[in-house]
């Protein structure tokens, strides 16, 4: 895989994580803190689930699979949980600037 399709699946993924906690967060009226952190652990617990099926899968189907693609796995798996925290941290952010007077 070339270095330039690696970083299009690292921000996407990103991205897509980020927007997701962005988005559940406003729901919830109040307890944002307590919420980011639950919607953070799924997310982030999605992702390595994820992974542990596709490990699942290439071991019974009999694949070795090669390195590369494990790079690839791994680096979704990461991006998706960094995504999902920089999407918390940023919503708390733009939450305490908007304190009402």
């Amino acid at each position: 895989m070339p270095i330039i399709g690696t970083y299009i699946i690292f921000i996407t993924r990103m991205v897509a994580a980020a927007s997701l906690v962005g988005m559940i967060l406003p729901i919830v009226p109040g307890y944002h803190k307590q919420v980011a952190i639950v919607v953070v652990s799924l997310v982030s617990a999605a992702a390595v689930i994820s992974l542990g099926v596709i490990l699942f899968q290439d071991v019974s189907a009999g694949l070795n699979n090669v390195l590369s693609a494990w790079c690839r796995d791994i680096l979704e798996m990461l991006s998706i949980i960094f995504g999902a925290i920089i999407g918390a941290g940023g919503h708390m952010r733009n939450r305490k600037k908007r304190t009402p007077a």
